[in-house]
């Protein structure tokens, strides 16, 4: 028996920029994987969400892998998507960097900073598509496939 979507205000995902990578370019070995995740979202209707430091970096890894072409298409596309743009504030990246010196012994990426300061004024959007967050989407809908929820 097939349940009901988690309810709308939890359809809510954050898309990597190796998510989109691995979209596009069908030579990725999470190319496949990404699509049938990238689908059941669709037909379930999870809202996607991104930052715009996201969009520049996928830009730039979809230009270095794909060629002018697809990263011009990626960009277009994702304009002309109901895809929501989380703009980075000057105060996420102040916060970031705080982040980065407080633990200077650590290899943190400063993206990866920046998303620890979404807090309170990001939506709290997961589970988080990119390489770390297939496992969980997948674990997610495998335990509401055994309770009968999705």
């Amino acid at each position: 028996m097939v349940g009901l979507p988690p309810p709308l205000l939890q359809r809510r995902v954050f898309v990597d920029s190796s998510a989109y990578l691995a979209l596009l370019d069908a030579d990725d070995p999470d190319h496949r994987e990404s699509v049938e995740i990238l689908t059941r979202l669709a037909e379930q209707r999870y809202r996607l969400y991104t930052s715009n430091i996201i969009l520049i970096e996928a830009h730039a890894l979809i230009l270095s892998t794909l060629g002018i072409a697809a990263a011009g298409r990626f960009l277009r596309g994702i304009a002309g998507s109901r895809t929501v743009v989380v703009r980075v504030r000057v105060s996420d990246e102040e916060r970031a960097r705080q982040i980065l010196f407080q633990y200077a012994d650590k290899d943190f990426l400063f993206r990866r900073c920046l998303r620890l300061t979404r807090g309170t004024r990001w939506l709290p959007v997961s589970p988080h598509i990119g390489r770390e967050g297939r496992e969980a989407i997948r674990a997610g809908w495998s335990k509401r496939r055994e309770t009968g929820e999705g």
